[in-house]
């Protein structure tokens, strides 16, 4: 059947057009469109590809969900190498996730550390963590507060799964994927 309102074929049995979201109501066997869908929770679906006529963030309602859908563009997201959870300290649970490209992200107080901490016992920039050949490794940059794996301390260390950091009065975990 088609809607009566966009034209669209609808499938039988459906309660709802799935391109303008119009009702299917049937009145003495005669299954038409009107209106629009009935009010549900609000679906984010980023999966799915909406129909072109709507673009890329038309809103409408699912067919049989009785759910508002709104479609977004996929965003590309970097796969994860692991994260550092700050499991003490002013940021407690605070995480942050390391992707699984070649880099060197810096850790510290300053605006321009990508691991950013709001402890005052650190430097400005306190270590460096590198993702090179696999491994991840931290290192200390000549702070005077130093820079602790596993309550060790270390100028350079690789960490593994379930290694704890601490800089300053902060205590992180990190976690590989």
């Amino acid at each position: 059947m088609a809607c009566r309102s966009c034209g669209a074929e609808i499938p039988e049995g459906s309660k709802f057009c799935g391109r303008c979201g119009a009702s299917v109501e049937t009145v003495s066997g005669d299954t038409r469109a009107c209106g629009t869908g009935v009010a549900g929770a609000t679906v984010i679906s980023e999966g799915s590809n909406p129909p072109d006529s709507l673009g890329a963030t038309r809103i409408f309602a699912a067919k049989d969900l009785g759910k508002t859908v709104v479609f977004k563009p996929l965003e590309k997201k970097k796969p994860i190498y692991g994260w550092l959870v700050v499991v003490d300290g002013p940021e407690a649970w605070e995480e942050f996730r390391i992707c699984d490209e070649e880099s060197q992200l810096f850790m510290g107080r300053g605006e321009d550390c990508q691991l950013m901490l709001r402890d005052e016992k650190l430097d400005t920039r306190h270590a460096s963590i590198r993702l090179k050949d696999g491994k991840l490794s931290i290192t200390d940059l000549d702070t005077s507060s130093g820079t602790f794996v596993n309550d060790n301390p270390v100028t350079r260390s690789d960490l593994k799964d379930g290694d704890t950091v601490r800089v300053g009065d902060s205590t992180l975990r990190f976690r590989k994927c």
